[in-house]
């Protein structure tokens, strides 16, 4: 199908808020939410398992009737809005869904893709414009030395050939010790070889309390790497609410 009558694969309608993390936090932005996840997240927190903070897009996807036109519309309405952040789930599934929304994007708006990287590969779309912004789950999956330096590789490549657009790492930080994760995690970013500048620790957690819990030695953490700590300001204000 195309054009604008493209269908889009998401989990429910595009919403109008702020960037709460990573890249951008702060600015006026509408996000784009995708169905659907190649992973499937899960980890101890406080000795209970927990799965992904959004299993309405990956262990039981929803699904939500958009077209191309209907987000041209949505963008129209939110001209004052700075950027798109496309999320999910996984956006990369839906790779030319993704370049679909860049191309009639405004010319002075910017576009962050969240991924957790696996398929990178699948987008062929470089820009100025374009951060890619890429979280690894290397403590929330069965992670192994092979399938970390795979990750890495892939991501390397990306780097390598995609010079225009922007690429960031971005770890999620749970209960797992800071001695397990600052070995893994300064291993990652060395293979990737990406400078200490595009590197973020933000803490894993559905509500302020949580983040509040271990924000300090992941403050501290980041500046013994020399990399940033981002805060997830939208579960502040607005008490982890959907679609904030």
């Amino acid at each position: 199908m195309n054009g604008h009558n493209m269908i889009l694969n998401l989990t429910d309608r595009p919403f109008y808020t702020i960037q709460g993390e990573g890249y951008g936090l702060g600015r006026p932005s509408i996000f784009i939410r995708f169905s659907g996840c190649n992973l499937r997240c899960r980890w101890f927190r406080n000795n209970v398992e927990s799965i992904c903070d959004t299993p309405y897009s990956s262990f039981k996807p929803e699904r939500h009737r958009e077209t191309l036109a209907d987000i041209v519309d949505f963008i129209e309405k939110h001209s004052k809005s700075h950027q798109i952040v496309i999320t999910g789930g996984e956006p990369l599934l839906y790779p030319d869904q993704v370049k679909a929304i860049f191309e009639v994007m405004p010319k002075h708006m910017e576009m962050t893709i969240e991924t957790n990287g696996w398929l990178l590969e699948n987008l062929d779309l470089d820009d100025e414009r374009l951060t890619l912004s890429v979280s690894p789950k290397l403590t929330t999956t069965d992670s192994t030395m092979a399938s970390r330096l795979k990750l890495a590789g892939i991501i390397k490549r990306s780097c390598s050939q995609k010079l225009k657009s922007r690429h960031i790492l971005k770890f999620v930080m749970n209960d797992m010790t800071p001695e397990i994760i600052t070995e893994m995690f300064q291993e990652f970013v060395e293979s990737v070889g990406l400078p200490s500048s595009n590197i973020y620790l933000m803490s894993e957690g559905v509500s302020a309390e949580a983040i509040d819990e271990k924000q300090l030695i992941i403050v501290e953490m980041a500046m013994a790497a020399g990399w940033h700590y981002t805060d997830r300001l939208h579960l502040r204000i607005w008490k982890g609410k959907r679609n904030t």
